[in-house]
């Protein structure tokens, strides 16, 4: 009984050191692309609402950062208190160029292929000029045990991802966009 204890004070620390971890990541994230869109002098777009999809979240009131001027989700409850537009990453209806800078805060690792980050990759650089993301790391324990996370992704520099399947053929994608909001190109 007393190692089972231990283990389970340790699992519990673990998380939350990483929910710490995590809203320090996000939180600092937003303030870049808040920095990003009051230098363009156009509003800034949040893609993945500050309460995320966890209750615990709700329940206590805490959000891993602010919701910016527009907060993009699925989920309605995520983007609580925000200027609220339910939306689809791929498919963000908004004009070209509208935004000074969007936070993409912990959706990219939850699309279902290479192929969807990739266009909402292309996505985000359509509406905005700066795009800015938070995104959990491989050495985090809650990470590789959220059964929603399908992918693993990395920002690799600007305008640059590297996409990897975390399960079956465990295919690898390199993309990037150039200044021009052009796709350069996936290397697979």
């Amino acid at each position: 009984m007393g190692i089972f204890t231990v283990g389970l004070a340790a699992v519990v620390i673990h998380q939350i050191v990483a929910e710490v971890r995590a809203r320090t990541i996000s939180g600092n994230q937003y303030r870049a692309a808040e920095r990003a869109a009051l230098e363009a002098g156009r509003p800034l777009l949040v893609v993945g609402g500050p309460y995320g999809a966890t209750p615990f979240r709700h329940m206590f009131g805490i959000t891993s950062h602010p919701g910016g001027d527009v907060c993009v989700d699925i989920e309605p409850r995520a983007c609580e208190g925000s200027l609220f537009q339910i939306g689809d990453i791929r498919h963000l209806p908004f004009s070209d160029g509208q935004f000074g800078a969007v936070l993409c805060s912990h959706v990219l690792e939850h699309m279902a292929s290479l192929e969807d980050v990739t266009i909402a990759w292309a996505e985000l650089h359509r509406v905005a000029d700066h795009v800015f993301v938070a995104l959990p790391g491989k050495h985090q324990l809650n990470a590789w045990l959220h059964a929603g996370h399908h992918l693993w992704v990395q920002e690799t520099g600007p305008g640059a991802i590297l996409i990897e399947e975390r399960r079956g053929r465990r295919r690898r994608a390199a993309v990037r966009v150039q200044a021009t909001r052009q796709l350069v190109g996936v290397a697979v």
